[in-house]
């Protein structure tokens, strides 16, 4: 790609991007950078690195790199992969990823007539299982990862290894909350030779994105919440995560891979023997344009403009009018913006086998969660839609209730602001109050993605979000080294590490008091 005469590098992250984008620029090979929250226009580039969502597929390239393919077949993010990997126009596709994903590019480009070229390429240092547990957490040494699957979790494990070694392992901590410049500087503090931060704790946040200078990987346990159930770790997770051990320019021999507990060392070594279990299905998610057609095919009146909402209204009127007289009805009812991804899935599920065999429709939840948030907020279909795919967790009730804040300030076409105060310069000293700044950077964070897609002079505070962003991924980064052991203890809550009283009451209520409170405090 960087002898390419134009090219694109796909990624799974923001890291990713920026690590592909910066190295580009370094040898003098002008490239742009795409994510979901940052556009760097460079200029005479014709070479692109952005996060696979991103990917303009307008555009004709030499060479594309697709990343982490295997993601293809993941649940939520899944559409992202099929898009790139069935619309990028470049003469030169290269699709990078586990095994599991071969079978289904094989299948797709026999359905579009391309040809697959398989190269597989060996690991530099060999992966082995280690024979023993780790029975106690005096035995960690430097270069270890002890892997876990909440925040919560995290901490107290952070807290034990600092208490139990002597001398005493300093611990960095990696986890999806984290944004992502404080995971590099994580990254970069395990890394570097002399600097004291000897281990690192971490979810399966490890599993990509990061290089990591990691020894041995040890797993605390093998089953995770997924967000519905807790779980049993499949054979493929495993060696996603402890593939990271042993990688980093050479400098192990080997890497290992360990268990906490007795039981878990067969289940581990069975996983790093196992072959991948192929990827069935492709994901794909409706663009708004698919509703529209499925809308139109079934005779559902959905409302397009702002102006339908009045006549909705006037229609609803006339029609209880109409009833009081002992009249007729007039004319279908509007469909609901989520009642028509509900009749979507509905209808989906449906198809013959043969599709559903090929592809498979993603996890709308979220999407879903974001429709129900908006919905009475009077928004053209366009707009609706690009709130509805704004990258949120539906869980975070503060979020939200920022989210459907700025939803009715665009609604009004006013310009929209943050609502919220000037970051403070306190460094927190507690893993509740980090966890308060990871969802400050969380409200930034959307601000930001909505701001490039509706425009500076509507989001006007672009500047001020990105460089309170900035501040508040220092902020956090300060408080990750100076937290003391004792103080890890205080967080408190159910799986994640959630605080007690984080949610604000029923959804209802948490909208009514964002209305009230024009957006909030997060400060």
């Amino acid at each position: 790609m960087q002898r390419a005469a134009s090219g694109i590098y796909c990624g799974p992250l923001r890291l990713l991007a920026w690590e592909v984008y910066e190295k580009l620029n370094s040898k003098d090979v002008p490239c742009e950078l795409w994510t979901g929250q940052e556009v760097k226009e460079v200029e005479g580039s014709r070479h692109m690195s952005c996060t696979v969502e991103m990917a303009d597929v307008s555009r004709t390239y030499d060479v594309a790199v697709v990343d982490e393919c295997q993601l293809i077949g993941d649940k939520e993010r899944g559409w992202a992969w099929t898009r790139v990997v069935l619309g990028l126009p470049a003469i030169e596709v290269h699709l990078c990823g586990s095994p599991a994903f071969v079978e289904i590019v094989q299948e797709l480009a026999r359905e579009i007539g391309d040809d697959v070229e398989v190269r597989e390429y060996a690991r530099l240092s060999p992966l082995k299982p280690q024979k023993k547990a780790v029975a106690s957490w005096a035995e960690i040494e430097a270069g270890d990862c002890v892997v876990a699957f909440s925040r919560k979790k995290l901490f107290e494990l952070k807290n034990e290894i600092e208490v139990a070694t002597s001398p005493r392992m300093k611990c960095c901590i990696v986890y999806g909350g984290l944004p992502p410049e404080a995971r590099r500087e994580q990254a970069r503090l395990f890394n570097e030779e002399g600097s004291g931060w000897n281990v690192m704790v971490a979810t399966d946040a490890i599993g990509m994105g990061l290089n990591l200078a990691i020894g041995r990987v040890i797993f605390s346990a093998l089953e995770k919440f997924d967000g519905k159930v807790d779980r049993r770790l499949s054979d493929a997770e495993i060696k996603q995560i402890a593939g990271r051990a042993g990688r980093f320019k050479g400098k192990f021999e080997m890497g290992l891979v360990a268990g906490r507990e007795s039981r878990d060392v067969s289940v581990i070594a069975r996983a790093l023997r196992a072959e991948d279990e192929p990827i069935r299905a492709a994901g794909l998610k409706p663009s708004r344009e698919q509703l529209m057609m499925f809308a139109r095919a079934n005779g559902l009146r959905v409302r397009e403009t702002v102006e339908d909402y009045a006549a909705a209204r006037e229609e609803r009127r006339t029609n209880r009018a109409g009833r009081r007289e002992g009249g007729q009805e007039e004319g279908a009812a509007y469909t609901e913006f989520t009642d028509l991804l509900k009749l979507f899935l509905q209808a989906a599920s449906q198809l013959g086998s043969q599709a559903q065999d090929l592809y498979f429709l993603c996890d709308l939840t979220d999407m879903l969660g974001v429709a129900r948030l908006v919905e009475e907020i009077p928004l053209n279909l366009r707009d609706r839609y690009t709130f509805c795919i704004a990258p949120v967790d539906t869980k975070q009730a503060e979020l939200m209730a920022f989210l459907r804040f700025f939803a009715r300030q665009y609604q009004h076409r006013k310009e929209v602001k943050l609502g919220m105060d000037i970051l403070s310069e306190r460094v927190p000293v507690t893993p509740l109050e980090l966890k308060h700044l990871e969802e400050v950077h969380a409200v930034l964070d959307v601000y930001l993605w909505l701001g490039l897609r509706f425009g500076e002079d509507v989001f006007v505070e672009m500047d001020e979000a990105e460089e309170a962003a900035v501040r508040c991924s220092e902020l956090i980064e300060e408080g990750l080294k100076t937290l003391k052991p004792k103080e890890f203890t205080l967080v408190k809550g159910g799986r994640g590490g959630r605080s007690k009283g984080g949610r604000m009451g029923s959804s209802r209520q948490r909208r009514a008091q964002a209305d009230r409170r024009r957006g909030g405090r997060l400060t």
